[in-house]
């Protein structure tokens, strides 16, 4: 595997407020609180493709369904 396709995709906070269907100043708001982990390139954020899956697994109701039970 090459390092270019070990290395992980970064996106946005406005495509990841799409991605959630948020507004990109709430994505910003969830970066500040440490809900959403991202790395800052110079004025911008950047969300991995790693982060986001882990963001939806931990705020998952299917996933709090199954602890529930």
């Amino acid at each position: 595997m090459s390092t270019i396709q070990a290395a992980p995709r970064w996106h946005s906070t406005e495509a990841v407020a799409e991605l959630f269907d948020l507004s990109p100043r709430h994505v910003r708001r969830m970066i500040a609180i440490g809900e959403l982990r991202a790395v800052q390139f110079g004025r911008v954020y950047r969300v991995s493709d790693e982060a986001i899956r882990d963001f939806a697994e931990t705020h998952s109701t299917y996933q709090r369904q199954q602890e529930a039970a």
